[in-house]
């Protein structure tokens, strides 16, 4: 083997590589983008449902895994989607639980100083 045929070998490699990745990133990114579509979706489809969190977190990894490329779906099997969809759910509800607190901490205050000022 020369050094032209190793250089070339090496080269197709490292491109195959670097392209698998980038879709890789790509098609990842784009699933933490299509999280809060497929959330609104399935609380739409939902709406009138009463206890269907799992119904709906169903509904939204297969909303998600619909977008994955067919090469990909080894690399981003189902359980993948539904890690990538729980951080989603649970980013949400601690966002809507601090909210929330913020909200009440100012009621209380504001209670309070209505209680002083009497």
């Amino acid at each position: 083997m020369n050094a032209q045929v190793v250089y070339t070998t090496v080269v197709s490699i490292g491109t195959v590589i670097f392209g698998f990745l980038s879709m890789y990133l790509k098609t990842k990114n784009k699933l933490k983008d299509k999280v809060n579509q497929g959330i609104a979706d399935a609380e739409l489809v939902y709406s009138d449902t009463t206890k269907a969190g799992g119904e709906k977190f169903d509904y939204v990894v297969g909303f998600l895994y619909q977008y994955i490329p067919a090469v990909l779906k080894p690399i981003f099997p189902i359980s993948l989607v539904s890690q990538i969809v729980q951080s989603a759910f649970d980013e949400i509800e601690k966002y809507a639980t601090h909210q929330l607190d913020t909200y009440i901490d100012k009621v209380l205050a504001e209670k309070s100083d209505k209680k002083e000022d009497k």
